[in-house]
């Protein structure tokens, strides 16, 4: 199933894709106020998930109204969630294009819920400096949670996966030891267009991450290649904090970043940015001046 949250006029509804339209999820529920956020929805999957696959099955079968489907109205899948865990230096490629040593641990790093924006938004450039950058990223949605998950048993605490431009103000994120800064501008981080259930994706390491800049192809890579498999990334993060359901954990970015190439290639006003991962999706984001 694919879940994401439309910017409907009288408030967020998620929404299920079906046979390329919508199902409101809200009118399904008669109203119910989870219908509106997906987090709440997560959080009590296992009640609701018979209702929802119940009406999605319907809805295939013309026996429930379907709205058109606007991937411009919606907003990041889980547009308020209480953790986004990001992890750098994951893809062997990117860590060798930067000359840089591969990390003995996951390097991990947070970005604020004011950085999320849909995946039709603009990307917006801080008029503060030019060095803004590209990354095209697999994102993990958390479902069940918890704290000290055994890596065993740490894909079963995944809800499903979506797609996240980890856009970065390189100027900075590198003034200093920390990357918090060049991280967290607003409107640095577009997501969607949906969540794919991991019922659907049972394993996220054989998918292709890539990101085309304005018709050319910038970023390729497998998630194959990271250094910390989703598995080992979400066992490593919830000995130091207990993952809830909608936390999102970004997983890193292949080769091919703006930084890294000669000439460096920084966005620009006007550029369209699209980041896609193999049977997860693709979002499409135009570059303003902030």
């Amino acid at each position: 199933m694919r879940l994401g949250t439309w910017r409907a006029p009288d408030g967020p509804r998620v929404v299920a894709l079906v046979m390329d339209k919508w199902l409101d999820i809200c009118a399904l529920l008669s109203g119910d106020v989870r219908g509106r956020d997906l987090s709440a929805l997560i959080r009590d999957w296992s009640a609701l998930s018979r209702t929802i696959e119940d009406g999605a099955r319907r809805a295939a079968a013309g026996e429930l109204a379907l709205i058109a489907a606007d991937e411009t109205a919606l907003a990041a899948p889980l547009p308020q969630p209480r953790r986004i865990l990001c992890i750098g230096h994951n893809y062997r490629e990117h860590v060798a294009e930067q000359k840089a040593e591969l990390p003995a641990a996951p390097e991990v790093f947070i970005r604020l819920a004011s950085t999320l924006c849909g995946p039709r938004d603009p990307i917006l450039l801080p008029r503060e400096t030019p060095q803004v950058d590209y990354e095209a990223e697999l994102c993990v949605v958390i479902g069940q949670g918890g704290r000290r998950i055994a890596k065993e048993q740490a894909l079963s605490a995944v809800f499903g996966w979506t797609v996240l431009d980890d856009v970065s103000v390189r100027s900075y994120q590198y003034r200093g030891k920390q990357w918090t800064p060049g991280k967290n501008f607003p409107g640095t981080a577009p997501c969607g267009p949906y969540v794919v259930t991991r019922d659907e994706l049972p394993d996220p390491q054989m998918l292709d991450v890539s990101c085309v800049l304005s018709g050319e192809r910038m970023q390729h890579g497998s998630t194959a290649d990271m250094i910390f498999d989703v598995a080992s990334i979400i066992a490593d993060v919830s000995v130091f904090t207990a993952l809830e359901p909608g936390d999102l954990i970004a997983t890193g970015t292949p080769p091919g970043v703006g930084m890294a190439r000669r000439p460096q290639r920084w966005l620009r006003a006007g550029d369209q940015v699209e980041c896609s991962v193999s049977k997860v999706g693709t979002i499409a984001n135009v570059c303003v001046l902030d």
